[in-house]
C-alpha cells in the first residue's frame, strides 16, 4: 500500500509448466485478449469503454523465470478517489469482464498467430537476438531446461496451432499457481473482490546450476555486416547458492557497468568490439560474454576476454571498480519503491523461490563482499561454449 502513485496497478501473475507449445499458445493468446471481450466485442467498443475510464490501461505477456512459464496479466488505472463519475465498482467489473469473458474466435486467432509469429520473426532476423536463440537451442543438448528462454522454436508451432489449444491454455490459467500484486492506494471493495481467485499449482522457481563439459566451437554464418560473439561459462551458482551475492558483484565488476574490466579493455582500450557485457542466467548458472564485434577482430577478442577473465580470478584490477559496481547495485535496491515493474519483478521471483530476504539484510552482505570472495567465485568457472554468428555480408 503507498499513496505516492496516483495509479492503481494490479498484475495476475500465472506460473505453470513449460512446454513448448503451451509457451507458444500463451504468446498467441496474450495478443488475443483486451482488444475485445465477449460483451465488447469490437475493438471500437473496447477503446471506448477504456476511454470512459480514464485511459484504463490493460495488457498481458508471457515471461520465464527460470523454471516457471508465467502468462501475466496487468491493468493500471486511476484512483477513484480522484474522480467524481468513476468508481471502484466499475472498475471491478471491467477487469472481471477482461478476464472471465474473453472473446476467443477463428478470426481473433488467426490475426493473433499472424501478429505473433511476425513479432518473432522480427527479432530473430535481428543478428545479435539470433545469436541467443541458437546459443540457447545449443545447450538445451545438455540440459533441456534451457529451451524455456528459446524463440526460434515457436514460429512453427504457431502455424499449427488451432482455437482448442487457445482455449485449453486459457482453461490451464485457472489450474496454475496465481500470485496477485496490487500497488497503490488499496480499497477495501477491490481487495474483497480479488479474495475470490485462487491458487491451484504450487509450482516453484528452481534454483538449478551445474558445471558442464566444454563444448566445440560453433560458427554459423549469416549475411549482416556484424559479427555477433557469446563466449560462456557455466558455474555451479544459482539465486540459492551462498555465494550468490559474490557471483552477481563479480559478473558486474567483469562486464555490467563502463567502468567494467570488458568495457573499459575489450571495447575502449583495445577497439576490438561495438559493445560489450557479461550476462548471467541468474537461476541456472551460465554466465554469457555477449558482444558485437567485426569478424576479424574475433580471436582478438577472444584473446582479451580470457585476458580480463584472468585479471577477475587474480584480483588484478582497481578497488575503484568494485566499488563502483556496489555503489550501482545498492542504487538499484533503493530504487525499487519508485519503479512499479522492477518492484513487482522483485517481489515475483522472492514468492516464487519462497524467499523473503530484506533489501537491508542483501546490501548488508553486498558491502562485505571483498575482491577475495570474488576471485574465489571467478576460479570456479568453467568455459563452456563459444558460439559465433559470422557476418559474411562482404564476401
Amino acid at each position: 500500500e503507498t499513496s505516492k502513485f496516483k495509479n492503481i496497478t494490479l498484475s495476475f501473475r500465472y506460473g505453470l509448466k513449460y512446454t513448448p507449445k503451451l509457451k507458444a499458445s500463451l504468446l498467441v493468446l496474450s495478443n488475443m485478449l483486451f482488444e475485445t471481450s465477449v460483451n465488447y466485442n469490437t475493438k471500437v467498443k473496447m477503446a471506448t469503454r477504456k476511454d470512459l475510464l480514464y485511459g484504463f490501461n490493460a495488457q498481458s505477456m508471457v515471461n520465464c523465470y527460470g523454471n516457471v512459464l508465467v502468462f501475466n496479466a496487468s491493468f493500471d488505472f486511476v484512483n477513484p478517489s480522484f474522480l467524481k463519475d468513476v468508481t471502484v465498482d466499475d472498475y471491478i467489473a471491467f477487469i472481471d469482464e477482461l478476464l472471465l469473458n474473453p472473446l476467443l474466435d477463428n478470426e481473433k486467432l488467426n490475426e493473433s498467430k499472424k501478429n505473433t509469429s511476425a513479432a518473432l520473426k522480427r527479432r530473430l532476423d535481428n543478428p545479435s537476438s539470433l545469436a541467443s536463440d541458437n546459443f540457447y537451442e545449443e545447450i538445451s543438448k545438455d540440459d533441456s531446461k534451457f529451451n524455456i528462454y528459446r524463440n526460434g522454436n515457436l514460429i512453427e508451432i504457431i502455424e499449427n496451432i488451432e482455437l482448442k489449444d487457445i482455449e485449453e491454455a486459457y482453461r490451464l490459467l485457472s489450474d496454475s499457481r496465481l500470485d496477485i500484486y496490487l500497488i497503490g492506494d488499496i480499497d477495501e471493495k477491490l481487495l474483497s473482490y480479488l479474495n475470490k481467485f485462487k491458487s491451484n499449482n504450487n509450482i516453484s522457481m528452481n534454483d538449478s546450476s551445474a558445471v558442464y563439459n566444454p563444448k566445440e566451437e560453433i560458427t554459423f554464418k549469416k549475411k549482416v555486416s556484424q559479427s555477433t560473439l557469446i563466449y560462456s561459462y557455466s558455474t555451479p551458482f544459482n539465486r540459492s547458492h551462498e555465494d550468490y551475492i559474490a557471483f552477481n558483484l563479480g559478473n558486474i565488476v567483469f562486464g555490467g557497468i563502463p567502468t567494467s574490466l570488458l568495457f573499459s579493455n575489450v571495447r575502449e582500450k583495445h577497439s576490438l568490439c561495438y559493445s560489450i557485457a557479461a550476462i548471467s542466467l541468474k537461476n541456472d548458472g551460465i554466465v554469457m560474454v555477449k558482444t558485437l564485434i567485426d569478424r576479424n577482430n574475433k580471436e582478438k577478442a577472444v584473446k582479451d576476454i580470457e585476458e580480463q577473465f584472468n585479471c577477475m580470478i587474480n584480483g588484478d584490477y582497481d578497488e575503484s571498480v568494485l566499488i563502483s559496481a556496489k555503489q550501482m547495485l545498492m542504487n538499484n535496491l533503493m530504487s525499487i519503491d519508485d519503479d512499479i515493474d522492477y518492484l513487482l519483478d522483485h517481489l515475483y521471483i522472492n514468492d516464487l523461490r519462497n524467499c523473503h530476504e530484506s533489501l537491508d539484510e542483501y546490501i548488508d552482505k553486498m558491502l562485505k563482499v571483498t575482491k577475495e570472495d570474488i576471485s574465489r567465485v571467478f576460479r570456479q568457472y568453467v568455459p563452456y561454449l563459444t558460439y559465433f554468428l559470422e557476418g559474411n555480408l562482404d564476401d
